[in-house]
């Protein structure tokens, strides 16, 4: 090694050596202040690391990182040795050896009763921080570590869990909230590369019902416990799915935690916690939602659209884990309570915009209600949509689309449902219900008569307007109910066919043009041709991308919008018009006068259209 070859590594040993010889002022304060410490303990000083590893000098080091520093110490010194200590015990195999070999579990047992110290209070996320960095270690196998050594560390670690007279799970589900728990958490439960000794662990955590206990976190009235819930199981889920590639073999789909995870039971836990109280928590219904979706098979990290239509939802993906029938009728069932909190507007004062006036409030909530229908709806399952109309969900969230006419980003997850609805291939009560909703359509048509200063959802109303016609425009489509209502509709189809040649067909050209009159490259390739043009290039897809980056909002937008950043917040808040000019589907321009799609939905032809589309995202991002 290099240290071992430079005469700085003879002036690091030969420092070390003197601080450690001079027997009458040793502490372990003055080794701690030494700079080359940690470059000695990692080239495995003899005489320094029997010294840090003497049982006196072990619990002097665990004592900094798992108790409150005095505070007399001023501020920036309070966590110095803490500091150093953390990367000492995580600098050398044999602390962590030395950590549970500890008679009687004397060392774990000093590291977890951190924890339980702490369960009045909420943990410093610090000194956690240095804690879970030990146990991470120790239960981490290190490149350089024989199988042996790390079979033996896990098993010490895993026996002190099971053998505790304190219930450790307990104590650490209790702070979810802190991140550095969190992640300790998910490596205790999916790291331990040793699958037998895996097994027996999540066997006993089985029996203990960790998973059940896991949802019950979610009736507590925390909110950063909740969100680390919602963190920690979609980790998990996300783990499984990786797993369950084809390129690997490892048969996640049998995993215990998995079978618990995916479970109705587990469903049932989570729904009781969420809803079975007088007054339900914000952040629990928020997060919790989140989780709900997730364990459905929707993930909560998706594709992004990349079918051809140019009115396509972004929540289009099928489910990718097999999900029990009962999980669906669990969710179903909750419908109603979901529509009461709807009815219920947060209290609160008018927003002053910079034009006109937020007079009704969405709230965090309520929009993340909208949200979860929203990706609800792209299963296109018919149950779920029934569900909806006959709980009064579907027609309230138009009632709110009216209502709260500057609320972006409840109007976008409004408009997805609808979407959804209409692309469902059979004939269903939501199809029926837009269909026969003649009173949405006429108020498209009034919001375009409006001055445009008025009004914010012109463009989720225009590709709604496009997407209906293009959809009932299909041979065969419904055409029974769209027989009928032509037949006994007659001259408000006649108004509607002209209100979307004279007016939505422009105002989507208009929404085509680019600064200068540049038409969009189609590939990477073009950018060296290209050109500036007059014309405008006519239209195949305006919603295939959204704006990326994270949006940070104040509070008081927060709360009158509905506005939250959770861990994909930024990537899906806005949705933008991306300029490709393509018909995905066979490579040609795309038509506004026509139907540019002639092959409807088809998923292969999705799928190879995302390598084009990741191009053209490029260009605006």
């Amino acid at each position: 090694m290099f240290w071992s070859t430079t005469t700085f590594a003879d002036a690091g040993t030969q420092q070390i050596d003197s601080v450690l010889l001079d027997v009458d002022t040793l502490t372990l304060e003055k080794l701690l202040d030494v700079t080359v410490l940690l470059e000695q303990c990692r080239q495995g000083h003899r005489r320094l690391l029997e010294y840090l590893q003497s049982p006196e000098q072990l619990h002097a080091m665990l004592d900094y990182i798992t108790v409150e520093p005095s505070k007399d110490i001023p501020v920036s010194s309070q966590y110095k040795y803490a500091n150093i200590v953390c990367e000492v015990l995580t600098s050398e195999i044999s602390f962590a050896e030395k950590i549970v070999a500890g008679v009687e579990y004397e060392y774990l047992h000093k590291l977890f009763n951190f924890f339980k110290q702490k369960t009045e209070l909420p943990l410093n996320p610090l000194l956690a921080s240095y804690v879970c960095r030990v146990l991470n270690d120790v239960i981490t196998r290190k490149h350089d570590q024989n199988w042996y050594s790390y079979k033996v560390n896990t098993i010490r670690v895993l026996g002190y869990i099971i053998e505790s007279d304190t219930d450790v799970i307990e104590l650490l589900l209790t702070h979810l909230g802190t991140t550095s728990v969190c992640d300790f958490v998910y490596k205790l439960t999916m790291d331990i590369k040793e699958q037998d000794t895996r097994n027996n662990l999540l066997e006993w955590f089985n029996k203990a019902d960790f998973v059940q206990r896991l949802m019950s976190r979610m009736g507590m009235r925390d909110a950063e416990v909740h969100e680390g819930v919602d963190r920690l199981v979609n980790d998990y889920l996300d783990a499984f799915r990786e797993a369950l590639s084809p390129s690997l073999d490892r048969a996640s789909n049998a995993d215990p935690l998995f079978l618990a995870l995916t479970s109705p039971k587990t469903m049932e836990v989570l729904l009781s916690a969420m809803f079975d109280h007088s007054v339900v928590c914000e952040s629990s219904i928020k997060y919790g939602l989140n989780i709900v979706a997730a364990l459905m098979g929707i993930p909560k990290k998706q594709q992004q659209s990349v079918v051809q239509k140019s009115w396509a939802p972004i929540y289009c993906s099928p489910q990718d884990i097999t999900v029990d029938p009962e999980v669906h009728k669990l969710v179903a069932s909750r419908f109603s309570s979901l529509y009461n909190i709807l009815c219920t507007e947060p209290k609160g004062k008018i927003m002053i915009l910079t034009y006109g006036e937020a007079q009704f409030r969405v709230g965090t909530m309520r929009l993340s209600i909208a949200k979860f229908f929203a990706q609800v709806s792209s299963l296109r399952d018919p149950t779920f949509i029934e569900e909806m109309i006959d709980n009064g969900v579907l027609r309230y969230l138009i009632f709110m689309f009216w209502q709260n006419q500057w609320n972006g980003f409840l109007h976008r997850d409004i408009e997805r449902i609808l979407l959804n609805i209409l692309l469902m291939p059979s004939r269903n009560a939501g199809i029926k219900f837009i269909l026969h909703n003649l009173d949405f359509l006429y108020n498209v048509m009034e919001v375009f008569k409006k001055p445009k200063s008025e009004c914010g959802v012109r463009g989720h109303l225009a590709r709604f307007a496009y997407a209906y016609r293009d959809v009932i425009s299909r041979e065969g489509y419904q055409k029974d109910i769209i027989t009928e209502l032509q037949q006994s509709r007659q001259p408000f189809f006649d108004e509607w066919n002209k209100f979307l040649s004279d007016v939505i067909e422009p105002y989507l050209q208009r929404e085509r043009v680019r600064l200068g009159g540049a038409t969009a490259p189609r590939s990477s390739a073009a950018l060296s041709s290209l050109t500036v043009t007059s014309e405008v290039e006519q239209f195949s897809d305006i919603s295939n991308w959204e704006v990326q980056g994270d949006l940070r909002v104040s509070d008081a937008t927060s709360d009158a919008f509905g506005v939250f950043n959770d861990s994909d917040g930024g990537k899906d808040m806005f949705w933008a018009a991306k300029e490709n000019g393509l018909d995905e589907s066979n490579g040609s321009e795309g038509a506004i006068g026509g139907t540019p799609y002639q092959h409807g939905f088809d998923e292969n032809e999705w799928q190879n259209s995302e390598t084009l589309l990741k191009e053209l995202s490029g260009l605006y991002t």
